[in-house]
């Protein structure tokens, strides 16, 4: 049973694996070969932007220029070139084929295999959500099936509704033994068998679940694409190949630490540990609470165990633990519970990371019911973290509400969420707390919150705040606002039938520079109705960052295309807000505020390192004293 996406399997065996270039498209191949378990030896800089002085690795690699790799140990008989296609430029062919002939292939992680491509007869088995997005990826590669297949007899006859195809549903009696057959179903061990029985080739058996939200009861340990640790969580599947946009920036937090730990011992424990092998990370040793013997052997591998109690005398400047433990429940299969890492002294998120939400300090609300994600009618949802108020749900408080002499009320999205750095690293809002002791700090900006949501939370909730001054610091997550096109204040895509049979107000023209501009706009309104001082403040990003650091220049490359983050579409989309921020009051360009700053301050495309919240916070005390 293979992925639908062309294998990997060309590689040949013992060659030394290079990957061309440093960017977005290489960026999703050095994932891939993490998937796959393939060991890469060294990136190719075409560019020359990556050149460091202290000849710095990227991800335990080296970074090689075209020159460098001529000299190098790397030779077309031992080494092995993955160009993503993308970036296979003539002139760069004409080089590969000269220094190196066959050793070099031309490559995409999101090409369909082509035993797919070329079937006379396509169906794909599973008609519910995740066979309807599979539908969609074959779509878009501009493959249509013949009809979807499902065991469920309710359904047959049937077209699919919001599945983008015109195909209908069958029974599995309808495939053939010639046909090729997508599964695309948590229960795709049993269909498998099924279709063998029926007498399929298992070289026309394809497997597309990844992007389905429902657990999995077996291991996906089929030969071409194993998930990680994806693979069971039904809390934050990071879906298709798109995963890897959150990974990489959780591998540079592992760079920092250097060593990891691993909470729990089951198969996820080996699927690690062979991951942090092929990135140069040691793994130090696996903890738990169930298992006493000082070594287990899993796989063939014997693995370092110690006791979870002596985590509490464990020095975790240079250490992370992860959790990999699961936990078998009725609904299925969640993480375990990590605040007895907690008990042991542990700081969650800091020193603790669980696999469902490597990249943000979002709590496991079944584990803490009392905190994280909560649903809000007006504004579709909000967090609620350990140190908020009860008095102001959705708001974290800085500061002694009862000796303040001002009241200040910030919003935005996560880059001020100070609950989103939770434990790790202190937020701007939390600097300017402490440069303004006779304040006191609502901060209830929410992580992907766009302008619109702050305009809707400030109407609602700041006459009981009662602010003196009211601070937005946004306008990136307008650039990937979550409504539809032409219903800003709509919080879900629409489908055809829902348009039908609902109406969601008139729609507008607007462009997203327009929007921003006109929520920070009657922010400034309502803020003046309550009494208070209005600051409208447009973020900076990576992207105006000149002095890039190695790290930020990585980020930079492999970035600037990411559905989440847009850099692209950003450059126009500033260009536009600043021209309109001119012509309207209480609004401040913060676009060029680490311009010129050499220190490392971002630590992805938006969010920033804590000396970047620092520098932050200082302007806008600055911005402050000017104003209040």
């Amino acid at each position: 049973m293979r992925d639908i996406y062309e294998n990997f399997d060309s590689i040949p065996e013992n060659k030394k694996v290079i990957i061309w270039g440093i960017n977005q498209a290489s960026g999703e191949i050095f994932c891939e070969t993490l998937n796959r378990r393939i060991a890469v030896e060294c990136f190719v800089d075409l560019t020359g932007e990556f050149r460091e002085a202290d000849g710095k690795k990227l991800f335990g690699k080296l970074v090689l220029t075209k020159e460098e790799l001529l000299n190098s140990e790397f030779t077309r008989e031992n080494a092995y070139i993955l160009v993503e296609k993308r970036e296979a430029g003539s002139e760069e062919l004409k080089w590969l084929e000269e220094h190196y002939e066959s050793a070099y292939i031309v490559c995409s992680v999101s090409d369909i295999d082509s035993t797919i491509k070329n079937a006379k007869n396509l169906y794909l088995y599973g008609a519910g959500s995740s066979g309807k997005r599979t539908c969609q990826i074959l779509r878009e590669q501009g493959i249509e099936i013949n009809a979807f297949i499902d065991a469920d007899s309710g359904k047959w006859n049937k077209k699919i509704e919001d599945a983008s195809s015109d195909a209908f549903v069958y029974g599995p009696e309808l495939i053939g033994e010639n046909d090729v057959i997508i599964i695309s179903s948590r229960y795709y061990p049993d269909i498998k068998k099924l279709l063998l029985k029926r007498g399929i080739s298992e070289k026309n058996i394809f497997i597309d679940i990844r992007n389905s939200a429902e657990f999995s009861e077996e291991p996906i340990y089929y030969k071409n694409r194993v998930r990680l640790w994806f693979e069971y969580t039904k809390l934050y599947i990071i879906k298709g190949i798109e995963w890897w946009s959150f990974f990489w920036i959780v591998l540079m937090d592992f760079y920092e630490k250097k060593k990891i730990i691993l909470y729990g011992v089951n198969e996820f424990t080996f699927q690690l540990i062979r991951l942090f092998e092929l990135l140069e990370v040691q793994v130090a040793y696996c903890v738990d609470h169930v298992i006493s013997q000082e070594n287990l052997e899993m796989q063939g591998q014997n693995i370092k165990y110690r006791e979870i109690y002596e985590l509490a005398y464990e020095d975790m400047s240079d250490k992370i633990v992860y959790v990999v433990k699961v936990e078998e429940k009725e609904k299925g299969i969640e993480n375990g519970d990590y605040t007895i890492l907690e008990k042991l002294g542990l700081t969650f998120f800091k020193e603790i990371r669980i696999f469902d939400s490597s990249v943000f300090a979002i709590r496991n609300v079944r584990v803490e019911p009392d905190y994280g994600i909560k649903r809000d009618d007006l504004l579709d949802y909000t967090y609620i973290y350990k140190k908020s108020s009860y008095q102001y749900p959705g708001y974290i408080v800085l500061g002694d509400e009862s000796k303040a002499k001002k009241r200040i009320l910030i919003l935005g999205g996560s880059t001020s969420d100070v609950g989103l750095y939770e434990s790790f690293i202190k937020s701007w809002p939390e600097f300017l707390a402490e440069k303004m002791e006779d304040a006191v700090i609502f901060c209830g900006a929410v992580c992907a919150y766009d302008s619109k949501q702050e305009l809707l939370k400030l109407l609602r909730d700041g006459k009981q705040i009662k602010p003196d001054t009211v601070i937005s610091y946004s306008g990136f997550n307008d650039v990937s606002q979550t409504h539809t096109e032409g219903f800003p204040y709509l919080r879900k895509r629409l489908t055809d039938q829902m348009q039908k049979q609902e109406v969601f107000g008139i729609k507008t023209a607007s462009t997203r520079a327009e929007e921003w501009i006109e929520s920070e706009n009657m922010m400034r309104i309502i803020a003046n109705a309550y009494g208070a001082e209005f600051i409208g403040i447009f973020q900076p990003v990576l992207s105006n960052k000149i002095n890039k650091s190695f790290n930020e220049k990585v980020i930079y490359a492999w970035s600037k295309e990411l559905s989440w983050m847009q850099l692209k579409d950003f450059e126009d989309y500033q260009k536009e807000t600043q021209e309109l921020i001119c012509k309207s009051p209480g609004l401040y360009d913060m676009t060029d505020l680490f311009q010129d700053e050499t220190q490392e301050m971002f630590r992805d495309v938006c969010h920033l390192k804590e000396a970047g919240n620092r520098f932050l916070a200082n302007a806008v005390y600055r911005l402050l004293e000017g104003v209040i």
